[in-house]
Order: structure tokens, then C-alpha cells, then sequence
């Protein structure tokens, strides 16, 4: 999307997200966004069983924390994919010691078409990323491709409850995500096993969504004046409030956020 080719716009997310553009699991009061953020990653990794030695596709990878992560502490093998060019930029020269020895590879792609063959990998990977796909379905239909079999699915996403919002909030969502695919916890499962995965499952994080935005918020008001100096007005403008509003959301259950896992058939 295009906001995420924008120069002011990375200030502003490296600022109040760090390096890692995801929600994070809190475990205490005093848990601190990073420690939040590798706290998902950590989750992740062990509920779906990720060894040493998968190849693991990431789709949305961002600036490339969570490859870099899966390289250097799970010992995976990652091909992280993107489909901004500024963000895929970012993380190449982030992750250029990885890359060099051959634990991280980039590709442009779009994760509802995907560039590689049939049955390659163990894991399809993606963090907060499939609330832009403008077609879901399709995207389950790429992962189950080119999984192996027995290969697994797994993502953290935002989840909406449509029948709970005002037409009004639910356009202002579809501007955002830029897709009007609004899913529920239940129609994300139901479009994995639409899509042919096998023990679907998930897991209910909402609550932690709705301190990650309330902490982003309480980020840009300690340093505002900075901010101000630095980061376009409109830029900082919207985003705090959109994240104040996305933190009242979470706290109401009118958005959530959850772990999902599917298994390709053997």
C-alpha cells in the first residue's frame, strides 16, 4: 500500500512500533512493546512447531524482524517477501548478514499470486498482513500451493465484527486496509478449510491489540514536540488517531486480533 512507501511515515512507525510492525503479547503491566513483539514471534514459532532447517515463506514481511528472528533463533531457512519496495529495501539492508549467508532471501511478491513452484515449503508465515488482501480466499489458495504437504499456515491477524460497526466505521476500516474484506475470527477459520487446510485452529488475542495501541498512543505523547518537528502533520495526526480509535475498538470487541493455524493434508 502506498502509505508504506513514505518517507514520514517510517519515522513515525520506527518511532512508536521499533523495528518490528506488529502487535505484541503483553505479559505483564511493565512488558515493554519490543519485549511484547518478540513475545508474538516466540508464540508463534511454538504453537505452530516450527524446527531448525524449515523453509518457511513469509508473506508481508515489512522491514524483516520477524525473518531475521526466525533465522537467527529458530535457525529457519526464510524467503521474506514484500510488495513495497521501500520496506523491502529497509529490510535487505538490515538483514544483509543473513542474507549473505543464505538464512534470509528477498523477492518482490504478491501474496495472492505467488512467484514459486508447487509444494516447497514447510511454512507460510504473515503477520498482520492478510487485512489488506482484497481477496483472502485467494491468498489460502496461493499458501496451500506452494506449502508442502503436511506443510502449515500461520498468521496473527485483525479481525473485525461487521455487525457491530456503523457503516461509517466499517468504510473508514476498508480505507485503511485498503481491502472490504472484513473477516470475523470464525470466517478466517472457515476460509482456511474452505481453502483445504485441516486442523484449523486459533487463538483469541484481543486484549493485547488493545494495549498495543493505547502504548503507541502513550509513545507519541512523550515525544510530541519531536515528533512535530520531524514527521509530516497529517502523517502524525491520522495515525494517533487512528491507533487511539483502534485501541477503543479492541477494548469494546468490535475489532480483534488471533492466531490462526491450518495443516496441509498429507
Amino acid at each position: 500500500m502506498k502509505r508504506y512507501d513514505d518517507r514520514s511515515m517510517d519515522r513515525l512507525f520506527s518511532h512508536a512500533w521499533g523495528d518490528s510492525i506488529h502487535f505484541g503479547l503483553f505479559d505483564t503491566d511493565v512488558t515493554e512493546i519490543g519485549q511484547a513483539t518478540l513475545g508474538t514471534k516466540c508464540r508463534m514459532a511454538r504453537e505452530s512447531g516450527l524446527c531448525r532447517g524449515d523453509s518457511v515463506l513469509e508473506v508481508g514481511s515489512g522491514w524483516g524482524a520477524t525473518a531475521r528472528f526466525l533465522a537467527r533463533e529458530i535457525g529457519c531457512h526464510v524467503t521474506a517477501t514484500n510488495y513495497s519496495w521501500r520496506q523491502a529495501d529497509i529490510a535487505r539492508s538490515l538483514s544483509a548478514d543473513l542474507a549473505a549467508t543464505g538464512s534470509i532471501r528477498f523477492a518482490m511478491a504478491d501474496f495472492h499470486s505467488l512467484p514459486f513452484r508447487d509444494a516447497h515449503f514447510d511454512v507460510h508465515w504473515s503477520q498482520e498482513c492478510l487485512v489488506h488482501a482484497t481477496d483472502k480466499a485467494r491468498v489460502f489458495a496461493e499458501a496451500l500451493r506452494v506449502l508442502k504437504p503436511g506443510g502449515r499456515i500461520v498468521f496473527s491477524d485483525q479481525t473485525t465484527q461487521p455487525d457491530r460497526l456503523s457503516q461509517p466505521d466499517r468504510d473508514r476500516i476498508v480505507a485503511r486496509h485498503g481491502s472490504n474484506d472484513l473477516w470475523d475470527r470464525e470466517g478466517f477459520e472457515t476460509g482456511l478449510r474452505q481453502a483445504g487446510f485441516g486442523n484449523v485452529r486459533s487463538q483469541e488475542w484481543t486484549t493485547h491489540m488493545a494495549r498495543h495501541f493505547a502504548e503507541l498512543c502513550r509513545r507519541i505523547d512523550a515525544d510530541r514536540p519531536r515528533l512535530e518537528a520531524e514527521i509530516d502533520p497529517d502523517t502524525l495526526r491520522d495515525n494517533y488517531a487512528m491507533w487511539q480509535w483502534g485501541a477503543e475498538l479492541a477494548a469494546e470487541g468490535r475489532i480483534g486480533w488471533a492466531l490462526f493455524i491450518g495443516e496441509k493434508p498429507q
